[in-house]
């Protein structure tokens, strides 16, 4: 039994050793591995090329200036010499006298025109101011009507310089009430010696109120307008105003 138990103590220490010694071969192994691994790569960075750097020299040389421009030959010189000589020689045109201009001693007057039937351009003296609208600046006041609307003698007055009678108010065109359109419109109107307006026409008025605005215009009635205590016909204007109630 002592002689079994001693037997697998030497047979325990044997595989011990043989296991320790095994370790160190391992270890040493290893070891040699790693040194060899790191000699390698001393040597790979040792082999890499290694880079050159040239440094340039920034400041180049200037290039040679050009050669000088041949001279001119002898033949063309001598031609552009002639040339300048020939214009030289060549004579100027002399000025010719200019006459002087005779005035006439006297200037005739300028012939006057007979003029129309109806007026002149500009009108006479002691004409309306503002004139009439259509016909000739400054009318005279109780001339007799032109040819063209609005012809000269009828007075020019502000609108609250006449008394109306009867001022009949537009009616408000369905159209224009439709389309919720308002404005003003300036009627002129000519009235003859008892008030009653004769002639009628738009200054300015938008299209959808005009008619409504003459007929209105039309329809009224004035007192006579009075000059030096004298009924006589006039002409103002009349603004009708086109607003929809709120």
């Amino acid at each position: 039994m002592f002689d079994t138990v001693g037997k697998n103590r030497k047979v325990n220490r044997r595989r011990q050793t043989g296991a320790l010694i095994l370790s160190v071969i391992l270890i040493g192994s290893a070891f040699s591995a790693l040194l060899f691994a790191g000699r390698q790569i001393v040597e790979e960075v040792a082999e890499e090329a290694v880079v050159e750097v040239t440094f340039m020299d920034d400041m180049a040389a200037p290039p040679p200036p050009p050669p000088p421009p041949p001279p001119p030959a002898a033949s063309d010189t001598k031609e552009e010499e002639e040339e300048e000589e020939e214009e030289e020689e060549e004579p100027e045109d002399p000025e010719e006298p200019m006459e002087p201009e005779v005035l006439p001693d006297e200037v005739p007057p300028p012939k006057e025109d007979g003029g129309q039937k109806g007026g002149m351009e500009g009108g006479v003296e002691g004409g309306v101011e503002g004139g009439v609208v259509g016909g000739v600046i400054g009318g005279v006041i109780g001339g007799e009507l032109g040819g063209q609307l609005g012809s000269t003698g009828v007075k020019s007055v502000h609108w609250s310089e006449v008394k109306a009678k009867n001022n009949v108010q537009p009616k408000y065109p369905a159209a224009a009430r439709d389309m919720n359109l308002e404005g003003d419109c300036k009627v002129r109107i000519f009235i003859d010696e008892k008030g009653k307006p004769y002639n009628t026409q738009i200054v300015a008025c938008p299209k959808p109120f005009e008619q409504a605005a003459l007929d209105a215009a039309n329809a009224s009635s004035f007192y006579p307008m009075k000059v030096e205590g004298k009924a006589s016909k006039a002409q103002f204007v009349n603004i009708y105003k086109f607003k929809l109630s709120s």
